[in-house]
């Protein structure tokens, strides 16, 4: 059951420990990942159990790649508020990172019982799978995350990178092209070199494969 612990009072500074929630959160959003660090520290010293604070430092830590110190507040996280599914997406992600894929699967899927529509929960499952070599079951996960939100660029692009490993290249170029369609400003830029890219590997693995340039090797005696 949630618990919904009561905010510490105002310290004697003036600053409550909502109030360092909120400049950490200030700066999450400028991308200035120590700096909210530092002031989650100050709204967990002074209230342990601000399961918001711990989840959102979790974050932090695995943007800054320090994934045990994540997992670590994850837990102290869910341990608080168990129906948060970002707690879980952070535990999953940074189990990822640590290279074990298992137990982040077992994260996503609660995250995914607890908001079915999380686009970065479906895609994050769908990259397991594809490391794991569960390529259908990622093209799942890539197509529920379009069905959820059609003008996701990033499902679509993981999609194609998966029916390009199965060799089926004209849905490849469709889903690439979606992408690139969908991508704004630089990304599509991004997007528009990997598909030049691809376009490429496509032509050449046709030629390679036509029927007729086939049927003009010599065949082995």
């Amino acid at each position: 059951m949630q618990k919904t612990p009561r905010l510490a009072e105002t310290n004697a500074a003036g600053t409550s420990p909502a109030d360092f929630n909120r400049r950490g959160e200030s700066h999450m959003a400028a991308y200035e990942y120590d700096k909210a660090i530092g002031d989650f520290d100050q709204a967990i010293e002074q209230q342990p159990d601000f399961a918001t604070a711990l989840g959102t430092r979790a974050r932090a830590y695995y943007y800054l790649g320090q994934w045990d110190r994540g997992l670590a507040d994850a837990d102290r996280a869910i341990a608080l508020d168990a129906t948060a599914a970002d707690y879980f997406l952070t535990r999953g992600s940074c189990l990822s990172d640590k290279d074990q894929y298992d137990q982040p699967i077992k994260s996503f899927d609660r995250a995914l019982e607890l908001r079915p529509s999380a686009a970065g929960v479906t895609n994050a499952r769908g990259m397991i799978f594809c490391i794991k070599g569960e390529y259908d079951r990622a093209l799942q996960d890539f197509g529920r995350t379009i069905a959820f939100h059609p003008d996701d660029p990033s499902a679509h692009q993981y999609s194609a990178w998966v029916e390009l490993k199965l060799g089926r290249l004209d849905p490849a170029k469709a889903e690439f092209g979606a992408a690139i369609r969908l991508a704004p400003g630089t990304r599509s830029l991004s997007m528009a070199a990997t598909w030049s890219r691809t376009a490429w590997e496509t032509g050449r693995l046709r030629r390679a494969i036509s029927p007729q340039r086939a049927r003009s090797r010599p065949r082995s005696k």
